[in-house]
């Protein structure tokens, strides 16, 4: 029973062990995946982005170490149908650091359709021809719950269910064999 003991001890840790790994590594593709679809361009400044229909975030990356949104103005319209999108303020701010990267939501649109939208940011407070970046940058993409949802509950299904498993076998192992121990005393 002493050798049912230590395989216990020894599965249980092994358990652990593949879990933390799993965690790590399905978190970090997690976030190259959030980070992948990120379309990223200097601000002051403009870009035409390729968008798909729906909801969308708007992150900003800034240059320095900035507490507030430098009140830049901002448009954006379809580049399809020359049509304005109504760009809303983020009422629920989220955050990231992603591959060296500090970023904060700012604005929140609906692309009514799939295409290029062209997005310009200007500071009312310089010329036009001195727009040039400075700022930090933009940073735009899907949004989606379904993708938070499905990292969050990964996460603790990885993690939860190895360090559940991992340390059921070892008190098994242990309490097993400290039962074995007393019934021979």
């Amino acid at each position: 029973m002493r050798k049912m003991s230590i395989v216990g001890v020894v599965a249980g840790s092994v358990i652990l062990a593949l879990g933390i790994a799993g965690f790590i590594i399905f978190l970090v593709a997690r976030l190259s995946a959030f980070s992948a679809t990120l379309q990223r361009f200097p601000i002051p400044g403009e870009a035409v982005l390729e968008l798909q229909a729906g909801p969308h975030t708007v992150y900003w990356e800034p240059e320095r170490l900035l507490a507030v949104w430098p009140g830049l103005e901002c448009a954006l319209e379809s580049r399809a149908t020359g049509q304005p999108v109504s760009l809303s303020n983020s009422w629920l701010p989220s955050r990231y650091a992603v591959d060296g990267r500090r970023g904060v939501s700012v604005f929140v649109f609906d692309a009514p359709e799939a295409g290029p939208y062209r997005f310009t940011v200007r500071d009312p407070g310089v010329r036009a021809e001195a727009q040039k970046g400075g700022l930090g940058k933009l940073a735009v993409r899907p949004s989606s719950w379904g993708e938070i949802l499905v990292t969050v509950l990964g996460c603790l299904v990885i993690l939860g269910g190895s360090i559940a498993a991992g340390v059921l076998l070892i008190l098994r192992a242990v309490l097993t064999r400290r039962g074995n121990g007393m019934a021979r005393s």
